[in-house]
């Protein structure tokens, strides 16, 4: 399930939907790899997929597993729980 922000920008709103697959097939693989694999690997996978979106994304976070990502000039954070997506903007 995705939840959209309707105070967002298209572009944030069309990066997340896309990539919402991706972000939780991510969210399970960290779970289970944690111990060995490094954060970074999952940003350069997460930006390869944003700049499509004309999306910067600027960090990952573990708790709770997601990223944080700028469009329109509007910073945002993505956080995947369970079977769900939620993005928000942060101010």
């Amino acid at each position: 399930m995705i939840k959209t922000n309707p105070i967002s920008s298209k572009r944030a709103n069309d990066f997340v939907i896309e990539c919402t697959e991706l972000l939780g097939y991510l969210r399970d693989r960290w779970l289970d790899e944690s111990q060995y694999e490094n954060m970074d690997d999952y940003l350069k996978k997460i930006q390869d997929e944003a700049g499509e979106f004309e999306v910067k994304v600027t960090k990952m976070s573990k708790r709770p597993f997601g990223c944080f990502f700028t469009a329109d000039g509007i910073n945002f954070q993505v956080m995947v729980k369970g079977n769900m997506v939620t993005y928000r903007r942060i101010i």
